[in-house]
């Protein structure tokens, strides 16, 4: 698919590491995606309900100023998880 590929190399990640943490549906694990490929928090958004298929409840929201709702750290242990 032409975003995961987008997103592997705005990322600097293999395109299986991408296609794993959209196949996990994990919010978190969207956010730090789209983090890490430097996209705003609109866009982590947007990836989580289209591309990940996460209901628009479980979606993890922006922080006051459209700011990502997990630190650095956090969003480091989540691509971690799946070996970044």
């Amino acid at each position: 698919m032409f975003v995961n590929a987008a997103l592997a190399v705005r990322a600097n990640l293999p395109p299986s590491v991408v296609t794993q943490i959209v196949a996990s549906r994990s919010a978190k694990a969207m956010v730090s995606l789209a983090w890490r490929a430097g996209l705003s928090m609109r866009v982590a958004t947007q990836l989580q309900m289209k591309l990940a298929g996460i209901s628009p409840r479980a979606v993890a929201q922006p922080r006051p100023g459209a700011a990502y709702p997990l630190t650095d750290e956090e969003m480091t242990w989540q691509l971690e998880f799946f070996g970044v």
